[in-house]
């Protein structure tokens, strides 16, 4: 037991460290279409875990953000969504009340797996410094992700 702890210790240090060189190297800002790239992604995870309704609905939305961050992140998430879900995901993105955002939730397994909480780590990492807002709920057999940026703060 206390050798596979030292393991894991060892693989998230490493993880933590990838990180860090990650953000370090990706601090530019680009102008980011977060509707395109949330559709995108969700396609994408779509094809992979099949056998799952998928669900988008986007509005024009752009920021100005680091592409291949936001890109980490929400891979992170949509995988996490597919993962865990029993038959449905959903994805909104758009623009509303001064703030640019993307949501995601998926339904949730009669009998969840158990998760390490790492991507969502992850993702809290990810948006420090000037990152997206994050709220996280589970409700009503329901789990559901929201990211948001104030529009005046990133106006691409």
């Amino acid at each position: 037991m206390e050798l596979s702890l030292g393991v894991m210790e060892s693989d998230l240090s490493q993880v933590l460290k990838l990180i860090e060189n990650f953000q370090a190297a990706h601090q530019e800002s680009d102008v980011v279409d977060v509707s395109a790239l949330a559709a995108e992604l969700a396609g994408e995870y779509s094809c992979i875990f099949g056998r799952r309704k998928l669900r988008i609905r986007t509005g024009k939305a752009s920021i100005r953000f680091s592409a291949l961050r936001l890109r980490v992140i929400l891979s992170i998430l949509f995988e996490n969504a597919f993962r865990y879900s029993a038959s449905s995901v959903r994805c909104r993105a758009g623009a509303a009340g001064g703030k640019v955002y993307i949501f995601i939730s998926n339904d949730l397994q009669p009998a969840p797996t158990r998760s390490t909480g790492l991507g969502l780590h992850i993702v809290r990492d990810l948006m420090r410094d000037n990152g997206p807002e994050l709220k996280v709920k589970k409700k009503k057999g329901r789990y559901s992700v929201m990211l948001s940026w104030d529009r005046h703060v990133f106006k691409a």
